[in-house]
């Protein structure tokens, strides 16, 4: 159970899903996230795209998503400063300012033996139509510091032909892909853009909802 500081909410993950997965959903989310406008925006770009599927408006663009999280009277739409705006920053952050975030956690450290479970789970938000949005931890990160790294939205879980759980996501730089499970725990997410250099490690996940 996490305490979301931006909502003052106490969430609590294993009350908003059945306690038995269902079966992985058949059919992706209509979710796409938008390219991210700049070099750091994974974060905004992947909190408007979520936004926009969930509340069906586009009241989020990336910048007054950035302009929320940064605060401090910056404008990153209409008088938008590099070295302001273009930051690192959370999912968790920017999915708690449009009011997408029901609850997040870190993965657990052995994560490497629950792999079915842990599908399983990300399976469940995807048969109640909400997505989840992965950080991802590329070599030289802090895995435990969830205000930099990488984020990506998942829009299905299924199987490849080794019978293993996959997901299918969308990636605000590199766009849809499909990777094992495993892929992600174990750090290879990413070899499929980047074959000779960096891989990046599932680290935090981020459950949402329809805003309130």
């Amino acid at each position: 159970m996490a305490s979301n500081t931006l909502t003052g909410r106490t969430l609590d993950h294993d009350k908003a899903v059945a306690a038995t997965p269902p079966a992985p959903a058949t059919a992706p989310l209509e979710l796409m996230v938008e390219p991210q406008e700049h070099s750091n925006w994974c974060w905004a770009a992947v909190a408007s795209g979520v936004s926009k599927f969930l509340d069906k408006t586009d009241t989020w663009p990336q910048c007054s998503v950035a302009t929320a999280v940064i605060g401090h009277g910056c404008d990153c739409c209409d008088d938008y400063d590099e070295s302001t705006c273009n930051v690192s920053s959370s999912a968790r952050f920017a999915l708690g300012k449009t009011g997408n975030l029901r609850d997040w956690d870190p993965l657990p450290d052995d994560a490497s033996d629950q792999i079915d479970q842990l599908a399983q789970n990300v399976a469940a938000e995807m048969a109640n139509g909400l997505p989840v949005c992965l950080r991802v931890s590329w070599d030289g990160d802090d895995p435990s510091d969830d205000s930099e790294g990488h984020f990506i939205a998942v829009r299905n879980v299924d199987k490849n032909d080794q019978d293993e759980y996959c997901f299918l996501t969308t990636d605000p730089i590199y766009g849809d892909a499909h990777y094992s499970v495993s892929d992600f725990v174990f750090a290879a997410y990413g070899n499929q853009f980047k074959p000779d250099a960096v891989h990046g490690k599932w680290t935090h996940t981020y459950y949402t909802c329809k805003s309130s």
